[in-house]
């Protein structure tokens, strides 16, 4: 590929490719909200309806919620990546991607580690981190089918475990702005799980499930692009970013249709990691908001 997008983990910078050099960019201006930006541009009814002043008498709550939905998008990027292994795309990219993503699991489990001992769902939490801890664990080297459903059960069962912390943290929080920022994490932790059930499929590892699950999958985020969309917020960031993940949205849509070889196969790798590029962004600037307006 001669251009395109990347996600460093490890850093969690943006990065833009040419010509096969991972070069950065700057973050877009809008990543990070004032409270007189935000508030400006929703309105007093609408930033009240968002988060009013009492959502953050759990700040640590917040963070812990904003940290605990990555592990969403990690396990299944981490399964997606073994199973590139397994069908052999891209053998260098699927590398990278890989220990980018077990280094970020390895830093966000440091970060909620000390916010688990002191949060409200700290059960839920810490079941988290047992279960990401153990992430690699299934993935020997070379890849196997039936390594590649090991791994891809263990990132299941981190995504389930992960929102049910995100519910119970919800809970904690009590106000739409965290409902909303779970929302668009489901969004962001989909694009990978998609993309995962694509490559079960092509390796024909519980096709038929594989292929149910990616269907519903397909349902349920074009359901939750509509629910971003028609959240009460307007801001010049959060408008962007959905407009640019509609738009990305479209093109890996039209690349699931795509079967068989392996130009499909990296047209695959390739459109998913741009969309989870832009559904971080997104995530981000709802996490900003929802720390950010008081």
């Amino acid at each position: 590929m001669a251009c395109g997008a990347a996600i460093d983990d490890a850093g969690y910078r943006p990065k833009e490719v040419i010509m096969g050099i991972v070069t950065p960019f700057a973050v877009s201006p809008h990543a990070r909200l004032s409270r007189r930006t935000l508030l400006g541009s929703l309105g007093a009814a609408g930033a009240a309806t968002l988060l009013p002043t009492a959502a953050f008498a759990q700040p640590a709550e917040v963070a812990a919620m904003g940290t605990v939905i990555r592990f969403r998008y990690l396990s299944q990027r981490f399964a997606k990546a073994y199973c590139c292994g397994l069908l052999d795309v891209d053998a260098s990219r699927t590398d990278q991607v890989m220990t980018a993503t077990r280094q970020a699991m390895t830093r966000y489990a440091s970060e909620l580690t000390p916010m688990a001992a002191t949060s409200g769902a700290r059960a839920e939490l810490e079941q988290v981190l047992r279960l990401a801890r153990e992430i690699g664990t299934p993935a020997v080297k070379p890849a196997t089918p039936a390594a590649a459903q090991a791994v891809s059960k263990h990132a299941d069962s981190v995504v389930q475990a992960a929102s049910n912390a995100a519910l119970a943290l919800e809970k904690i929080i009590a106000r739409p702005g965290a409902k909303l920022l779970n929302v668009s994490g489901t969004q962001r932790f989909m694009s990978q799980r998609m993309a995962k059930n694509y490559f079960l499929q092509a390796a024909g590892i519980d096709a038929a499930a594989a292929g149910a699950a990616l269907n519903a999958d397909v349902a349920a985020f074009r359901s939750g692009m509509a629910t971003l969309a028609a959240a009460p917020i307007s801001t010049p960031g959060i408008r962007g970013e959905l407009e640019l993940a509609q738009a990305q949205w479209m093109l890996f849509e039209a690349s699931l249709s795509h079967r068989g070889d392996k130009s499909a196969l990296r047209d695959i790798l390739t459109t998913s990691e741009r969309l989870l590029e832009v559904m971080d962004k997104l995530t981000a600037l709802y996490e900003e908001a929802l720390r950010s307006v008081a």
